[in-house]
């Protein structure tokens, strides 16, 4: 069994050996031969709530527990300690990515949910006890599975069982995405469709607090990235964020499939998900990085300067 540890420092450099054994508490998920832990959050009287994946005999399992001040593991917190669980039917592969605090003080898991060979953006959403909260999702039931439409190929693989597993093991690791949430409870996320050395492209969703689609952002409540001209290539979205006047900023990177390298981009929308012409080449701007970082790279990530934005 493979375990993951969290660790505590007081001050810089330091280890709080009141918290687990040396500074560390380690996690042993049941019922894993595997697990990584992906997001952590400060819970009440120095508590923290930690999310993951878990890899089991039956798929890969996102789960959640709870670490008191001591590194010991809540065990009134779910069931015995943990929240273990899949986004959609339990013959899809669940992925967790981060734990955020909601306006209403409970748990909001941002993750991923496998459909066929294809990763989608998926939500659960539970009470600081670990159990389900029956106002979110469809149906009371608490999660939300994100469908959209993708590339070509994206829907339903009828690509062998062999196929899919060699496919798994490829893309599973990968980040598809970022999540934030929003003054007014909507939350947006950022996904991309990662189809090997194929075509494809990232969105841009906005949910409602209830983790229904936003149909007051672009009158879907999702849009397509894609960069100018890029149509047979790859425009990959790691990130959004919302400036100062409302408008929609997008990173990424850029990959035409061939032997250039893969180029930053930062795209800009408006607030009702138009491209903003006013900023670079119909919305976009492409960081041609060749001569700098031979190979390229991608932004990653952008953080509003405007505390008060979201």
């Amino acid at each position: 069994m493979v375990t993951q540890k969290a660790i505590f420092h007081t001050s810089p450099g330091d280890m709080d050996t009141s918290f687990g054994i040396g500074g560390i508490a380690t996690i042993e998920v049941p019922g894993a031969f595997y697990s990584t832990v992906t997001g952590v959050i400060n819970g009440k009287d120095d508590s923290l709530y930690v999310c993951g994946t878990a890899d089991t005999d039956t798929g890969s399992r996102f789960f959640i527990t709870l670490l008191e001040s001591s590194g010991s593991i809540n065990q009134n917190f779910g069931n015995k300690g943990f929240v273990i669980g899949t986004f959609g039917s339990a013959a899809e592969d669940s992925y967790a990515a981060q734990l955020v605090w909601s306006h209403d003080e409970k748990l909001l898991l941002i993750g991923s949910s496998r459909i066929g060979l294809d990763i989608y953006p998926a939500l659960a959403k539970f009470d600081q006890q670990g159990n389900i909260d029956p106002t979110f999702g469809e149906s009371g039931s608490g999660k939300v599975v994100v469908l959209l439409p993708g590339p070509p190929g994206t829907h339903f693989s009828s690509e062998s069982d062999s196929e899919q597993k060699a496919v798994k093991i490829t893309i599973a690791p990968l980040k598809v995405g970022a999540a934030s949430l929003r003054s007014d409870g909507k939350i947006l996320l950022s996904h991309y469709f990662f189809r090997g050395p194929a075509p494809s492209y990232g969105m841009v969703i906005q949910l409602s607090s209830n983790g229904s689609l936003d149909t007051e952002f672009n009158a879907t409540g999702y849009l397509a990235v894609m960069a100018p001209g890029n149509k047979s290539g790859q425009t990959q979205v790691t990130n959004v964020t919302i400036d100062s006047a409302g408008r929609y900023l997008v990173c990424g990177g850029v990959n035409s499939l061939d032997s250039s390298p893969l180029n930053s981009f930062i795209a800009r929308y408006t607030a009702q998900g138009v491209p903003d012409n006013t900023f670079g080449p119909d919305g976009f701007q492409i960081v041609f990085q060749d001569e700098v970082l031979p190979g390229g790279d991608r932004v990653e990530l952008m953080v509003p300067l405007d505390a008060g934005v979201f």
